[in-house]
C-alpha cells in the first residue's frame, strides 16, 4: 500500500512539475518564490521517484525512448541505466503482447490516463512478468510519458490459488457423502449446503435457505447448540462431538460434528460437517448388548457347573451310601431296614431325574419352538392350576384367576410352563400363613399391559430381586426345589419378546411376579 501511495505521488508530482514548468514559462514568470517553489517540488520528485519500490519509466513520445527510470526499475528488470537508457521500448522488445502499446496510447488518447491495466512485460532475462500499468501524459517542453510499473505476478498467483482452492473446495462441498452446511454470523442463518445435508434430512433448499437449525428443529437440545457455540469461540473449532439431531421426518439420528469459521467475500461464516454414525451407535450399542449377554451366559454356565459337580453330585453320594447299607442289611436278612434304605436310594433318583429334565427343559427353551397360535390366557392358567392341585390342597390354599384375561399369540406349551411355575412357586412360598392366597391377573402401566401371579407369602427383600431368576438360585434352601423353576420362567417370557421382574416389599410382605408379553400390537383381543 505504502509503495503505491509513494508510486501515485511521484507521478503526480512529476505531472504537476510538468505543468509548472510550462505555465511559468508561458507566464514568464522569474520571481525568487516561484524558483523556490520549483526547487522544492523538483526534490519531493526526486525523493519519491528514487524511494518507489515500484518500477518509473519516464519515456518520450512517440518513439517510445526511456529518458529516465528508478532504482525500481532497475531491480524489477533487470537493466543498468547505461543498457536502457535512450533507447526504445521496441528496441528492448519489453512488451510481451505487442499490441499492448498500441491499446495503452489509444487510451491515453482518448482519456489522458491509463490506471491499473493489466499487461505483461519481458525482463531482460527474458522472463514475461505479469504488470499492472498505470500512466499519464506530461508536458515538459516535449511530450512525454511517466508509466509506474506493479509487478503483481505474486498477486496472480495467490488469485490462482485462491481460485484452484475454491474449485476443490466446491467439488468437495458438491460430493460429499455427509452434511456440509454453511451458515452466517452472527445470526446463524443457512447461506448454503449440498446435497449430502438433504439426503441426511430430507429438507430442501426453500425449506431451509435464510433459516436458522432452530428455526426448522434440528436441535433435539438447542442447550447442546450452546455448547458447541462456546467451544468454537474458546478452541476456534470444534472436533468431532457427537450430538443427536432431529430430521425432518422427526427421527432422531446421532451425527458427528465438525465446526470451523471460514471467510466468504469477506464476511465469516459457520461451516459445518457432519457425519451420520447412527447405524454404528447402533451396532456398538448391539455389541454391548451381546457381550453382557455372553458374559451373563458365562455366569450361567460356571452356575451350571457348579450344580452338575455339587447338585448332581449330592444324590449320587446318597445313592452309594445307602447301597452300601443295603448290602450289609440284606447280609443281615433286616427287610424293614432293606426297605427304608432302597426308599432313600429311590429318592434320590428322582431328585436327579427331576434335576435333569429340569435341566434338559431349560436347554430346549429359545431353541425348540411350538408353533405360535392364539392362547386364552385365562384357560391357560386355569390348566396351570390344575397341574399343580396337589401342592394347593396340601397347603389348604386358593387361587384366585382374574376373569376376562386377554388372548395373546404365542407359544401355548411354553407359556403354561411360565404360570405353572409361577403358581407352583407362589404356594411354596406361602410359609405360615394360615390362609395361603395366589391371585392371576393383568394390569395396565401406560401403555404396557403386565401379567402377573402374587401372593401373600414371605416376601423377598428387595436386594434379591434380580438374584432370584438366576439358574440354580435357591434363597430358601428348607424349601423343597431346584432352583431352574424361575431361570426357566425368565428363559421363556425373553423368547417372546418380554421381560420378567418380581415386586415385593420384603420380608413378611408377599410377592408379585410381573411380566410382558412382546409389545402391545403382539396381543390381540381387548383388554380385560
Amino acid at each position: 500500500m505504502i509503495s503505491w501511495i509513494l508510486a501515485a505521488v511521484a507521478l503526480a508530482l512529476l505531472i504537476v512539475l510538468g505543468r509548472t514548468r510550462a505555465a511559468l514559462r508561458r507566464l514568464g514568470e522569474s520571481s525568487s518564490a516561484a524558483e523556490h517553489a520549483k526547487r522544492a517540488s523538483e526534490a519531493t520528485l526526486a525523493l519519491a521517484f528514487r524511494a518507489s519500490p515500484d518500477s518509473i519509466i519516464v519515456t518520450s513520445l512517440p518513439d517510445g525512448r526511456l529518458i529516465d527510470f528508478n532504482d525500481g526499475f532497475t531491480r524489477w528488470s533487470g537493466y543498468r541505466r547505461e543498457e536502457a537508457l535512450g533507447r526504445t521500448t521496441r528496441e528492448l522488445e519489453i512488451w510481451g503482447i505487442a499490441e499492448d502499446r498500441d491499446r495503452i496510447l489509444g487510451m491515453l488518447s482518448a482519456e489522458g490516463r491509463v490506471v491499473e491495466l493489466e499487461t505483461s512485460l519481458r525482463l531482460k532475462s527474458g522472463e514475461l512478468r505479469p504488470v499492472s500499468i498505470s500512466a499519464e501524459f506530461i508536458a515538459d517542453g516535449e511530450q512525454k510519458l511517466v508509466s509506474v510499473l506493479r509487478d503483481v505476478s505474486e498477486h496472480k498467483r495467490a488469485q490462482e490459488s485462491l481460485r484452484v482452492s475454491e474449485e476443490k473446495f466446491s467439488k468437495a462441498f458438491r460430493a460429499s457423502p455427509d452434511a456440509i452446511l454453511i451458515s452466517s454470523i452472527p445470526d446463524g442463518k443457512i447461506a448454503d449446503f449440498n446435497e449430502g445435508f438433504t439426503r441426511l434430512t430430507g429438507w430442501s433448499r426453500e425449506e431451509v435457505i435464510g433459516r436458522t437449525a432452530l428455526d426448522i428443529g434440528v436441535w433435539v437440545e438447542p442447550e447442546a447448540r450452546e455448547r458447541l457455540m462456546e467451544e468454537l469461540r474458546r478452541e476456534g473449532r470444534v472436533r468431532e462431538r457427537p450430538n443427536d439431531f432431529r430430521m425432518k421426518s422427526g427421527e432422531v439420528r446421532s451425527l458427528l460434528v465438525w465446526i470451523e469459521v471460514i471467510e466468504i467475500a469477506g464476511e465469516p461464516h459457520i461451516l459445518t460437517v457432519a457425519h451420520d454414525v447412527t447405524e454404528r451407535r447402533r451396532a456398538e450399542a448391539e455389541r454391548e448388548a451381546f457381550v453382557r449377554e455372553l458374559e451373563a451366559k458365562n455366569a450361567e454356565l460356571e452356575r451350571f457347573t457348579y450344580t452338575v459337580s455339587h447338585d448332581l453330585k449330592s444324590p449320587l453320594v446318597t445313592i452309594r451310601g445307602f447301597l452300601g447299607l443295603l448290602q450289609q442289611d440284606a447280609e443281615r436278612g433286616n427287610a424293614e431296614l432293606m426297605r427304608n434304605d432302597m426308599a432313600r436310594i429311590e429318592a434320590a433318583t428322582e431328585t436327579m431325574g427331576r434335576l435333569l429334565e429340569e435341566l434338559l427343559e431349560l436347554s430346549r427353551v429359545g431353541r425348540v419352538l411350538n408353533p405360535a397360535e392364539e392362547i386364552p390366557l385365562g384357560e391357560l392358567a386355569r390348566e396351570a392350576v390344575d397341574l399343580v392341585a396337589g401342592q394347593i390342597a396340601e397347603r389348604r390354599g386358593r387361587v384366585e384367576i382374574e376373569p376376562d384375561l386377554p388372548r395373546v399369540v404365542g407359544d401355548r406349551t411354553r407359556l403354561l410352563e411360565v404360570y405353572q411355575n409361577l403358581i407352583d412357586n407362589a404356594i411354596k412360598f406361602t410359609g405360615d400363613h394360615p390362609e395361603p392366597r395366589v391371585e392371576v391377573g393383568v394390569r395396565r402401566d401406560g401403555a404396557e399391559r403386565v401379567f402377573y401371579v402374587s401372593d401373600n407369602g414371605i416376601g423377598i427383600d428387595p436386594r434379591y430381586h434380580d438374584k432370584v431368576f438366576g439358574l440354580f438360585e435357591r434363597l430358601d434352601q428348607s424349601i423343597a426345589g431346584t432352583g431352574v423353576g424361575l431361570a426357566l420362567v425368565k428363559r421363556i417370557v425373553e423368547v417372546h419378546g418380554g421381560r420378567v421382574w418380581v415386586e415385593s416389599e420384603g420380608q413378611g410382605r408377599g410377592s408379585t411376579f410381573c411380566f410382558t408379553l412382546a409389545d402391545a400390537g403382539t396381543l390381540i383381543a381387548t383388554d380385560p
